[in-house]
């Protein structure tokens, strides 16, 4: 590996979650090729001899490298193929009108849906690719009368489906349609702003 490699992905993951900025990679590789020219300027020597110690240690560097490459590849590949196997539910909650429970109710929902397997061991995890799963609570306005989804695997529908129905036993979860198929997305016709 690169020295200080880990140290800039760390650094450009900070500054991706903070501040929202995301640095491309050709400003780097231009950065870098840019300093390898003027480094040869000014010590043509140096440059040519660092070039030729690492052209007669490739065998030593570049199987690693590219070992290391491939491994990330695999992994990508893998857990690409996972989720595009799964197929997905987006389920509506219909709650009831008189209903008086307090956020433990829904907190107690969530843990229960927290569910921990698929990921146990190094065959599911790097040869299946298998990941943990996850849901998606939404709330969506249509014409200003709200409605809450959530997206669940369809494996999990039960799993879902009893953790709603052990804390609010008047709901009603049913299958719906994805809402967000119905809304144009020709470019520049919205307006969308997030944090």
């Amino acid at each position: 590996m690169l020295p200080f490699l880990h140290e800039l992905e760390e650094f450009l993951e900070y500054l991706r979650g903070t501040f929202s900025f995301e640095l491309k990679h050709w400003p780097l590789f231009v950065g870098g090729a840019l300093l390898a020219f003027v480094a040869f300027l000014f010590f043509p020597y140096e440059v040519l001899s660092a070039l030729s110690i690492a052209l007669y240690l490739a065998p030593v560097w570049l199987p690693i490298l590219i070992v290391s490459g491939a491994w990330h590849l695999w992994i990508i590949l893998r857990r690409s193929e996972y989720i595009a196997s799964r197929s997905w539910n987006l389920l509506e909650i219909k709650l009831p009108r008189n209903l008086v429970k307090t956020p433990l109710a829904m907190e107690t929902v969530l843990s229960n849906i927290h569910y921990k397997k698929g990921e146990s061991n190094w065959y599911q995890l790097y040869w299946l690719g298998q990941v943990r799963p996850w849901w998606s609570l939404e709330i969506a306005s249509f014409g200003g009368e709200i409605h809450f989804f959530i997206w669940t695997r369809s494996d999990f529908k039960k799993l879902v489906e009893n953790a709603f129905y052990a804390q609010y036993p008047g709901v009603q979860l049913t299958e719906a349609v994805d809402y967000t198929r119905t809304i144009s997305a020709k470019p520049g016709e919205w307006e969308i702003w997030g944090c």
